[in-house]
């Protein structure tokens, strides 16, 4: 917790971070490199979730095509994934508490916490960033 962060806004740096950490320590990936994969994947749960629109999706997803352009990691990630030991992270990450699974989310209108993700939809958008085509 930082302590200098009354409203909570420190949170939002977290955007990414979660399946960013998983990717850092499974596939040895750069750090910048594995939050944009991040938020690749959050912006896929986020849509699943209903709290971004498909247009702002878009947008992201736009911004994701140029970014793999010029990085070409994601066929390689998609490959090597393993869904259960990227569950097994979430499920160990700093911002997952009692054995539920949060992550902070691209909305429409900036950001959110999203507490108690069902293991379900963690699965199904996991599928879903596997299958995607930039």
């Amino acid at each position: 917790m930082d302590p200098n962060d009354k409203n909570g806004n420190h949170k939002a740096l977290s955007l990414g971070h979660t399946f960013a950490n998983f990717l850092e320590n499974q596939f040895k990936m750069r750090h910048g490199a594995a939050v944009m994969y991040g938020i690749i994947f959050v912006a896929i749960l986020s849509r699943s979730l209903e709290k971004l629109s498909a247009s702002n999706y878009n947008k992201i997803i736009r911004t994701a095509k140029k970014f793999e352009r010029n990085v070409r990691l994601l066929r390689y990630i998609q490959k090597n994934l393993k869904i259960d030991r990227a569950l097994e992270s979430f499920f160990s990450d700093k911002i997952s508490e009692d054995n539920l699974l949060n992550f902070v989310l691209p909305t429409d209108s900036g950001y959110c916490v999203y507490k108690k993700v069902s293991e379900e939809t963690v699965i199904k958008s996991l599928k879903k960033f596997k299958n995607l085509d930039l």
